[in-house]
């Protein structure tokens, strides 16, 4: 397998070759297509689920978790400290309260200590 680089992007001859023939279609560059379909079937068959639904991008995910959860304004939500203009922005139209967590230098996720130290009844 090959190791993806922070912030470098992985480059695929197959990928190009697939993003080619997608702009030669001539198929719009919007809404459910042929390669959607063999995703959600892929997806569903793989992990067992009745149905599946894909965004556009883990922003809109977190925006459509963040209404799905129905959160109250004593809620909380921890969010990464790096990341976190999107993790954020999608919880706080919800009106409830973030919480940052720090990060660690050499993996930039939050460790299970420092979100340990950031849980509480509201969480």
């Amino acid at each position: 397998m090959k190791e993806i680089k922070f912030n470098i992007p992985l480059h695929l001859d197959e990928s190009v070759k697939n993003v080619k023939k997608f702009l030669h279609s001539k198929k719009p560059l919007h809404g459910p297509g042929e390669n959607i379909s063999r995703i959600k079937q892929v997806v569903k068959k793989a992990f067992g689920f009745k149905t599946t639904h894909l965004t556009n991008s883990c922003t809109s995910a977190l925006e459509i978790s963040a209404l799905l959860l129905n959160l109250k304004k004593n809620d909380e939500v921890i969010v990464p400290s790096f990341s976190f203009i999107t993790s954020a922005s999608s919880f706080a139209r919800t009106g409830c309260k973030l919480k940052f967590c720090d990060i660690e230098k050499h993996n930039l996720m939050p460790s299970f200590e420092q979100l340990n130290k950031c849980i509480n009844k509201n969480t």
